[in-house]
C-alpha cells in the first residue's frame, strides 16, 4: 500500500484557491498490476488498505475511495468460472503460475466513511451488459458481489453503466456538512458511533480475556470466544416516528433524512459484553440540521412520547442535545406588508406609534385570519389599520413553550422512573439546557449549555461583558459547577461513554446488574 499512501499525501489537491479545505472529496486508485488473489481477500486486503489511512483521508476531505483492479481467477476444465453466474469478458489462458486454466477478472471496491467513523465497502464486478440496446452507452455494468461482510446487500452502482458520470453531492452529505459547521454529527450517524463504540467494548473485552492466561478463568474465555462470538450486528437501530394523528409512535423503516421533524428518535438494542443477548435503550436526538434543531410542537410530541415509552418499558432513555431551545417564529406574509408609523416621519430615531396595512393587504390577511386590526384617524385625517395581534401557524408561538413545559415535567418524572442521560454533542440552549439538567446525568463534549446568548446579556448589561457563549456554558463552567459530570473531546468519545455507563446500570428498572459472561477478574487490576 505505499503507492496508496503517497497518493493521499497530497493535501493541496483539497484545498481551493481559497485555502479552505473542501470536503467530500473522490480518491480514485487504480491497481495496474494482475493480482492473484480470490475475490475476498481482494476485498479484504483493499478495505484494511483504506481502514489504516482514513484519518489521513479525512484530513484532506476524501470520504470515498473507488479501486478498479483485475484478479486472476481459474476455471475449471470446462471452461466455466467457478461463479458460472458472472459474464465477466476475459480470454481463458493456460496460467503458468496457478498451473491451470485461467481468466482475468474486472473488480471495483468502493470504500465509503461519511460520517468518519466506520468505513462502507461495496464490491462489483464489471460485467457485459446484458441490454439488448448499448447504443451511446457503455458495453459493461457493475454488479454487486454479495458477501457475508455486507450482509448480502447490494451497493448503489449495482446495475448502472460503467459510464455513469459521478453524481454531484446529494442532499445527504450537505447536512453532514451544516452538522459539523454546528459542532456536531449529523443525527442519523450516531447510530454508526454506537456500533463502532459497542464493538470497541468488544475488543477491549477479548483482550482483557485473551491477557488472563491461568486457571478456570482462562478455559472460560477460551471456551466463551470459540462458541459465544460477539454477534454479526451489534447494533439494532429501529426508528420510532408519530403516527398521522400525532399522538402515538410508530415503527417506521426508510431511509436516512427521511424526518420532517427536528426530533429523531430509535429503539436500539445493543450486544455488549455484559449482555451479550442485547439490551434495550430509548435514544433521542436533535436533528440540528433541521431549523436549527429548535424544538416544536412535533418535537416536543416526539420527544415526550418517547420518554414516557421508556418510562412505561423501565428502559434507560439517552438524549442526544444540539438545539437552540423553543421555537419562535415570525409570520412571513405579515412581516413583508405591515408599514410603521413614526412619530416623526423626518426622524425615525424618535420612536414609532404603531404599525399599520394598507387597504390592498387588509382583506387578505382578514380572509385568512393572519392578523387582527383597529382603524386609527390621525391628526391629519389619514386613516391607518393598526396592528394589534399578528396569528401566526400553529407550531411558531406560544404552543411551543406550552410543549417545553410539558417535556421538562416529562424529563423529571423519567429520572426518577427509569435511567436518564443527556449527551451535550452540540450547543443546547433553553428548553434544551434545562434537559439536560433536568435529566441529571450529563456528558458533554465542549459546545456550551444556556439559557440566553451573550449577545441579549451584553445588551441587558449596556456593555460588552461577554464575548462568546462558552464564557456562560463551556465545559470550563458546567463541568466544574457540576451540571455536567464528564468531558469528551468528540462525539465517537462520547458515544463510548454512553456505551461505558450503560455497562453499570441494569437493562431494566429494578433488573439485575449487568457482568460479564465470563469469571475473569484478576486481582491486580485497577480498580
Amino acid at each position: 500500500s505505499k503507492g496508496y499512501v503517497e497518493k493521499t499525501s497530497g493535501r493541496e489537491v483539497a484545498f481551493n484557491r481559497f485555502g479552505t479545505l473542501q470536503m467530500c472529496n473522490h480518491l480514485f486508485v487504480s491497481v495496474l498490476p494482475q493480482l492473484y488473489l480470490s475475490r475476498t481477500e481482494a476485498i479484504e486486503i483493499l478495505q484494511n488498505c483504506v481502514e489504516r489511512n482514513f484519518g489521513r483521508l479525512r484530513q484532506v476531505g476524501v470520504i470515498e475511495v473507488e479501486i478498479p483492479l483485475t484478479i486472476i481467477e481459474p476455471v475449471s476444465d470446462e471452461g466455466a468460472s467457478p461463479n458460472p453466474n458472472d459474464s465477466c469478458d476475459g480470454n481463458v489462458s493456460f496460467d503458468s503460475a496457478l498451473g491451470q486454466k485461467a481468466k482475468p477478472i474486472r473488480m471495483r471496491v468502493v470504500c465509503s466513511n461519511p460520517s468518519g467513523h466506520k468505513v462502507q465497502t461495496d464490491a462489483y464486478l464489471e460485467v457485459v451488459s446484458s441490454s439488448a440496446d448499448l447504443r451511446g452507452g457503455s458495453h459493461f455494468t457493475f454488479k454487486s458481489i454479495l458477501t457475508e461482510a455486507n450482509n448480502h446487500r447490494r451497493g448503489p452502482l449495482d446495475g448502472k453503466e460503467l459510464s455513469t458520470p459521478y453524481p454531484p453531492i446529494d442532499n445527504l452529505e450537505l447536512r453532514r456538512l451544516m452538522a459539523k459547521g454546528k459542532e456536531t454529527t449529523f443525527v442519523y450517524d450516531f447510530i454508526t458511533l454506537f456500533e463502532a463504540a459497542v464493538s470497541k467494548e468488544w475488543e477491549e473485552y477479548k483482550a482483557q480475556q485473551d491477557s488472563s492466561s491461568e486457571g478456570l478463568g482462562s478455559w472460560i474465555a477460551r471456551n466463551f470466544w470459540s462458541s459465544g462470538k460477539p454477534p454479526q450486528n451489534l447494533i439494532e437501530a429501529k426508528e420510532l416516528t408519530l403516527n398521522e394523528a400525532g399522538d402515538a409512535l410508530e415503527q417506521v423503516d426508510r431511509m436516512e433524512g427521511s424526518n420532517k421533524c427536528g426530533m429523531v428518535a430509535w429503539r436500539l438494542r445493543m450486544h455488549t459484553p455484559e449482555q451479550p443477548g442485547g439490551r434495550d435503550i430509548i435514544l433521542v436526538a436533535n436533528d440540528v440540521t433541521f431549523q436549527n434543531g429548535s424544538f416544536g410542537v412535533m418535537e416536543d410530541t416526539l420527544f415526550n412520547l418517547a420518554t414516557e415509552l421508556a418510562m412505561k418499558e423501565g428502559i434507560p432513555r439517552i438524549f442526544v442535545a444540539a438545539n437552540t431551545g423553543a421555537r419562535i417564529g415570525l409570520v412571513d406574509e405579515v412581516k413583508k406588508k405591515f408599514r410603521v408609523q413614526w412619530k416623526d416621519p423626518l426622524n425615525p430615531l424618535s420612536g414609532m406609534e404603531f404599525l399599520y396595512v394598507d387597504d390592498t393587504d387588509l382583506d387578505l390577511f382578514k380572509k385568512h385570519g393572519m392578523a387582527l386590526t383597529e382603524p386609527v384617524t390621525l391628526p391629519d385625517g389619514t386613516k391607518r389599520h393598526k396592528l394589534t395581534a399578528v396569528i401566526g401557524p400553529d407550531g411558531i408561538g406560544v404552543e411551543n413553550l406550552r410543549g417545553s413545559g410539558m417535556i421538562a415535567g416529562t424529563t423529571c418524572r423519567a429520572y426518577e422512573n427509569t435511567f436518564t442521560l443527556t449527551f451535550v454533542s452540540g450547543t443546547s440552549v433553553g428548553i434544551g439546557a434545562y434537559l439536560v439538567r433536568l435529566g441529571q446525568r450529563a456528558i458533554q463534549k465542549g459546545p456550551p449549555i444556556l439559557l440566553t446568548g451573550e449577545a441579549a446579556l451584553n445588551k441587558v448589561l449596556g456593555k460588552q461583558v461577554y464575548t462568546s457563549n462558552y464564557q456562560l456554558g463551556g465545559t470550563h463552567i458546567m463541568h466544574r459547577n457540576g451540571v455536567s459530570h464528564q468531558v469528551v473531546d468528540n462525539d465517537f468519545e462520547g458515544v463510548r461513554a454512553i456505551v461505558k455507563w450503560l455497562s453499570f446500570v441494569p437493562a431494566v428498572r429494578g433488573g439485575p446488574l449487568p457482568t460479564y459472561p465470563t469469571l475473569v477478574d484478576k486481582i491486580d487490576r485497577k480498580v
